[in-house]
């Protein structure tokens, strides 16, 4: 039963990182850094509930059929899901990049951020499925708790698994056209992916939260559209799109202030703004 669970948990997770990965075809990630993302992501889960379980004291929302949330308005329950649920879960996924991956070398193009936060987003995933698939098992053994296993899994394959992956990809995009601003607009851009993540979360939530199945069925087409939109425009922005040979990507403006993103290489490999330097030393 347990090896099941966790085939049906972890499947959609697996499928949509590689997809993910295997997009960021010019110049992948290491793995190893993919997975120790995704391994921090996966760690966010308790402080995230603990922070949760705070917060909807004060703003409380319908995580169960017996929350008290008869008399909230519509705005104050969408208000309560953003901050209560989706922001928390957001800024757990971004302090993990912003903080344990952000500043590496081999983070040079901004597609790296889509890779990066997709990476912590499924994380936490992963464990969070875990936690919604088993629940069923405590019926026991039988078929109908098969049933109810298999019901959610497949749910939440088709539903909650890609949201997250979408929130990331999103919150990603961002993320990594900030590597290449300076001052005030890298700022802009951190917090504009974290609140456009946590702007799609809550609407995501406040349909599921409000069994709105059908507002639920046709935003998810939306938000993965939008999401393949960020993830070709990253694309077309990659460095390594110009000169696919070259072995690595010149540093990012936070740690190199000559370097400008919009300096493409050409394709002799060279960068057609630089002058070309005789490599013949000078002698005396």
């Amino acid at each position: 039963m347990l090896e099941f669970i966790l085939i049906l948990a972890l499947s959609p997770v697996v499928v949509i990182m590689t997809l993910v990965y295997l997009t960021d075809s010019y110049e992948p990630e290491p793995k190893k850094i993919v997975l120790k993302v995704l391994g921090f992501g996966a760690l966010t889960v308790i402080p995230v509930i603990i922070a949760e379980h705070i917060s909807i004291i004060f703003f409380p929302v319908p995580l169960s059929d017996t929350s008290s949330t008869v008399n909230l308005t519509p705005l104050n329950l969408f208000i309560n899901i953003f901050i209560s649920i989706a922001l928390i879960e957001e800024t757990a996924k971004f302090v993990v990049v912003r903080c344990g991956v952000y500043r590496s070398s081999e983070f040079d193009e901004v597609y790296d951020g889509i890779v990066y936060c997709c990476a912590a987003s499924l994380g936490f995933a992963a464990i969070e499925n875990i936690g919604y698939v088993i629940s069923p098992a405590a019926m026991g053994e039988g078929l109908a708790s098969i049933m109810a296993i298999t019901a959610i899994g497949i749910a939440r394959a088709v539903l909650a698994v890609p949201a997250h992956a979408c929130f990331g990809i999103i919150m990603g995009y961002f993320v990594g056209k900030s590597k290449f601003e300076k001052g005030s607009m890298k700022i802009v851009y951190l917090l504009s992916g974290l609140f456009l993540a946590s702007f799609m979360h809550t609407v995501y939530d406040y349909f599921a939260l409000s069994k709105m199945l059908w507002q639920l069925l046709l935003f998810m087409p939306l938000m993965i559209t939008i999401t393949v939109c960020f993830q070709l425009k990253a694309i077309k922005q990659s460095v390594y799109r110009y000169n696919p040979q070259q072995e690595s990507a010149p540093p990012p403006e936070d740690q190199s202030p000559e370097y400008s993103y919009e300096n493409k290489m050409d394709s002799t490999g060279m960068n057609p703004k630089e002058p070309i330097i005789d490599n013949q030393q000078e002698s005396g």
